[in-house]
C-alpha cells in the first residue's frame, strides 16, 4: 500500500531521505503521531436512579419541556457529504456527489448539517461526560500478523526445536462447503515447500499478490508430478534452519500434487531473508474432515474483509471458487481437542487475537454492558435489539446554513488510518518497558473513547491524493460558517438538560470546540456552538448536572480522567503531547514509521499530559453493579458507598409460567410474565435451557425471581424441563 494512504509527509520531513526504491531511511522515531487520541475508558459507569420511571406521557414532578435556538460556527473548512448512495466512480466525477449536504427550494439550494449528525456529536459527548457505557460495539477478534514480535505471534506459529532450528504448527488442507448442508469443513493433506528456482518464472519473484501469481502461472498448469524429502530441517538466512519437506523435482516425480501461491511482500531479489518459496498440497485425507464452527468462520471473514464486510480480494477470489464447488487452499490450527482454532490463507496468517473487543472493554467494568440505561440511553433512547426499548426525549433539527460559502473547486484526498489492531495506539499500555499490551492478554483493556482533537487553522493538513482508486472527492464549505438549529426537549429532569445544554456549549466555555462531518483527521469540522434563546432555564440546569457529577465521582468531575482528556481535546489552543496531529508514515522498508514505533516501543501518549487521580485509585472500592443498584459516591466522599437498600435482601417470587427468551447478542436471558421483565446473564446453570430455546424461540417454564425495583427482576432460578 501507498504510503500516502495515512498522509504523506514532505521529503525531509523529520529528517528523513528518500532511500533506495522510494524507502525512507532516517533517525530513530521519537514519538508516535496521530491525528487522532482517546479519553481513557472509565471504570465507573453511572446509570441513572430514574431511567425506569422515563415516560412520555406521565410527566415528571420536575419534568422540563421546552425548546434551545442554537447557532453553529465553524472555524475550519467542514465537510458533511450531500445526501445520496454514491458509488466511488460517481464521487469521483460527479459535482452533486461531491457537494456538502443541501436541499433544494426550487433553483436555491441550502447547505445543511444532518439533525442525526448533529445528535450523534452532542451525544457522544454526553456519553464521555457522564461516564457512560461503551457498549455499542461489535464482538468482533481482530486478526494479527506480527513477525516482530514472536511473544505476540510468532510462538503460536511455530515451534523452537533448539539450536536455532524451528518447525510451522499450521497445517495444511483444503477448504470445502458441503453441498446439501452448506457447511465448511478442512480435508487435510500434507504439504511441500519449493524454491522459485525450480518454477523457473522470474515474473513469480516481483512484489505482488497470490492472485498476481496464479494468473502469471495458470489454473491449468497448477496440478503437477513431484519428488520431495521427508520431513527435515533445512538452511535459511541467519543461521537459522526451518523443518518442512522440500521438492526436488517439478517434471516427472512421482507423487501428484497442487502448486499453492501465497503472496510475495517484497521482491525476491537473492538477498537473505527474502521470500523465495511456495507450497504443493498433496495427500489429502477425505476420511478427517475438520469441521469450521460458525464462530470461526466468522471471525476468518471478519479479518479478510474491509469495515464494510466487503471481501479482501484474495478472499473475494477464494470465497467466489468455494461458492462454485471448488476447494480453497489454507492453513489451520486445531485447539487440543482437535476442533479447529482457525484459519487463514498463508502459512503465517492473520492470528485472531485471545480477546475481542468487547472482552477488552469488561476488562475495565462488566458495567459497560449492563442492560441498564446509562444518561445518554435515558435522554436519547435505546433500541437493544430484541423487545426492549426506549424512545428519547430530545429531538435535533437540521442544521440551516445561514452564511456559507464553498470551497472553489474540489479537494481530491485520502481518508484513512490505522485499525484497532494497531496495539500501541488503541490499547492501554504500561507506563514504561515491558511487553506491548494487546488483545492476547488476559488483562488487556482498551484506551478509551476515540476523538479527533482540533487545531488551530494554520495546522490544518490536507494530504495529497494518491490515485482515484484510494481517493475521495469534496467540496467542503469555508471556515466561518453560520448554521441554526432547534434542539426540542421533552419531560427532562433538570440533570438531564443540563447535561444537554453544557454538551451543547461544554459548560459555556466558547473556546471549546465541537468535530463534526468528515475529515476530522485533517482537521476539517471544528465549531462552537452557542444557546442564542431559550424557553426553560439551561443555565441552572447545566449547574445541576455538575453538581450531580461532582457527586458522583467523589468531587472535582473536572478534574477526573476522562474529563482531563475530553477538555483537552476540544481546545485548539493546546499542544498535543505526541508533538504533531498526523498519521505516521506507511511506506516499504526501513522508512515504515508504524513498523519503527513498535521496533522502539512507543506508544501513543495522552493528548494532555495526566495530572488526574487515576480509576483506579479514585475508584478503586467501586464494584460492578449487581440486581440494578449503583453504587453512589456522596459528595466529598472518596470512595464509592453503596445504598442502604442494597444490604437488604430483595424480596423472592415465584412466576409459575413465564415465557423465557434468550437474547444471543447480549447474552441475556428473559422471562415476561404478565408486563413484567426478569433477566440474567448466561450461566452453566441456564445453558440447558438456552439450548431449549434456541429450537424454538421461545420456552414456557416456572422461574424463581428477586424483585429490582418497579415491574423489574432478575433471575434466580429456572424450573428443570421435563
Amino acid at each position: 500500500m501507498n504510503g500516502n494512504q495515512y498522509g504523506s509527509r514532505p521529503q525531509g520531513s523529520m529528517g528523513h531521505q528518500a532511500g533506495k526504491g522510494g524507502a525512507s531511511e532516517g533517525p530513530t522515531l521519537e514519538k508516535i503521531t496521530a491525528p487522532y487520541n482517546f479519553v481513557p475508558l472509565s471504570r465507573k459507569v453511572f446509570f441513572p436512579d430514574w431511567a425506569d420511571q422515563v415516560s412520555h406521557d406521565l410527566p415528571f414532578s420536575d419534568g422540563i419541556s421546552g425548546e434551545l435556538v442554537c447557532e453553529l460556527t465553524t472555524h475550519t473548512p467542514v465537510y458533511v457529504r450531500n445526501g445520496g448512495k454514491w458509488e466511488h466512480a460517481e464521487v469521483m466525477t460527479n459535482l452533486d456527489a461531491q457537494s456538502f449536504f443541501y436541499v433544494k427550494e426550487g433553483e436555491k439550494r441550502h447547505f445543511m448539517i444532518p439533525g442525526t449528525t448533529l445528535k450523534g456529536m452532542l451525544r457522544n459527548v454526553i456519553e464521555i461526560a457522564s461516564f457512560g457505557k461503551m457498549g455499542k460495539v461489535d464482538d468482533h477478534r481482530y486478526g494479527v500478523r506480527d513477525l516482530q514480535n514472536p511473544n505476540l505471534y510468532g510462538k503460536y506459529l511455530t515451534t523452537d526445536l533448539g539450536g536455532k532450528v524451528y518447525k510451522p504448527l499450521s497445517n495444511s488442507g483444503w477448504l470445502l462447503k458441503d453441498k446439501e448442508t452448506g457447511e465448511l469443513g478442512i480435508v487435510p493433506c500434507s504439504c511441500a515447500r519449493v524454491d522459485h528456482t525450480l518454477l523457473q518464472n522470474s515474473r513469480l519473484h516481483l512484489r505482488q499478490s497470490s492472485l498476481s501469481k496464479y494468473e502469471i502461472w495458470g489454473e491449468n498448469r497448477l496440478k503437477v508430478q513431484f519428488d520431495c524429502t521427508a520431513e527435515m530441517p533445512h538452511a535459511h538466512s541467519g543461521g537459522k534452519k526451518l523443518v518442512y519437506r522440500k521438492v526436488t523435482n517439478l517434471s516427472g516425480g512421482s507423487t501428484s500434487g497442487t502448486l499453492v501461491f501465497t503472496g510475495q511482500p517484497s521482491p525476491n531479489d537473492g538477498r537473505p531473508g527474502k521470500k523465495h518459496m511456495e507450497f504443493v498440497f498433496f495427500n489429502e485425507e477425505p476420511g478427517k474432515v475438520v469441521v469450521v464452527p460458525r464462530k470461526v468462520q466468522q471471525e476468518f471473514q471478519f479479518i479478510h474483509s474491509d469495515a464494510n464486510e466487503v471481501p479482501n480480494e484474495e478472499w473475494g477470489y477464494w470465497k467466489q471458487k468455494l461458492a462454485h464447488g471448488c476447494g480453497v487452499p489454507v492453513f489451520y490450527l486445531t485447539n487440543k481437542d482437535g476442533s479447529l482454532h482457525s484459519l487463514g490463507l498463508a502459512q503465517m496468517y492473520r492470528l485472531p487475537y485471545a480477546n475481542s473487543v468487547r472482552q477488552a472493554i469488561k476488562h475495565s467494568t462488566t458495567d459497560h454492558f449492563h442492560p441498564d440505561p446509562d444518561l445518554a440511553e435515558t435522554i436519547f433512547g435505546y433500541v437493544d435489539g430484541s423487545s426492549d426499548a426506549l424512545k428519547g426525549r430530545v429531538a435535533v433539527s437540521p442544521a440551516v446554513a445561514t452564511h456559507a460559502a464553498p470551497m472553489d473547486k474540489p479537494v481530491q484526498t485520502v481518508l484513512g488510518g490505522p485499525k484497532p489492531s494497531f496495539y500501541p495506539n488503541y490499547m492501554e499500555q504500561p507506563n514504561s518497558g515491558g511487553q506491548y499490551q494487546t488483545f492476547m492478554d488476559s488483562d488487556c483493556r482498551v484506551r478509551g473513547w476515540k476523538r479527533y482533537p482540533v487545531r488551530p487553522i494554520g495546522d490544518i493538513s490536507t494530504p495529497k491524493g494518491v490515485t482515484d482508486k484510494v481517493d475521495t472527492k469534496l467540496i467542503p464549505l469555508k471556515e466561518k460558517a453560520k448554521f441554526t438549529f432547534r434542539v426540542k426537549l421533552h419531560n427532562l429532569k433538570p440533570v438531564e438538560l443540563g447535561a444537554v445544554a453544557w454538551a451543547l456549549t461544554w459548560g459555556n466555555n466558547e473556546t471549546l470546540r465541537h468535530s463534526l462531518g468528515m475529515g476530522k483527521s485533517m482537521g476539517y469540522g471544528q465549531a462552537t456552538i452557542a444557546i442564542t434563546s431559550a424557553d426553560v432555564g439551561w443555565q441552572d440546569a447545566v449547574s445541576a448536572f455538575v453538581a450531580r457529577m461532582d457527586r458522583e465521582v467523589g468531587g472535582s468531575w473536572k478534574k477526573t480522567a476522562q474529563l482531563e482528556q475530553l477538555l483537552g481535546m476540544a481546545d485548539p489552543a493546546v499542544s498535543p503531547q505526541c508533538g504533531s496531529l498526523q498519521h505516521l508514515f506507511l511506506a516499504p522498508g526501513k522508512g515504515n514509521e508504524f513498523v519503527n514505533a513498535k521496533k522502539e516501543h512507543l506508544a501513543l501518549l495522552p493528548h494532555v499530559k495526566p495530572t488526574a487521580v487515576k480509576d483506579a485509585d479514585r475508584f478503586k472500592a467501586l464494584k460492578p453493579r449487581e440486581h440494578g443498584n449503583a453504587l453512589v459516591l456522596p459528595a466529598g466522599a472518596s470512595t464509592p458507598v453503596p445504598p442502604v437498600s442494597a444490604v437488604v435482601p430483595p424480596p423472592t417470587v415465584i412466576w409459575a409460567a413465564a415465557t423465557l427468551t434468550f437474547d444471543n447478542g447480549r447474552g441475556i436471558l428473559k422471562a415476561v410474565l404478565e408486563g413484567k421483565n426478569a433477566t440474567c446473564g448466561r450461566t452453566p446453570e441456564v445453558d440447558p435451557i438456552i439450548a431449549k430455546i434456541k429450537k424454538k424461540g421461545y420456552i414456557t417454564s416456572g422461574v424463581t425471581v428477586e424483585l429490582i425495583g418497579g415491574n423489574n427482576y432478575k433471575i434466580v432460578k429456572v424450573e428443570p424441563l421435563s
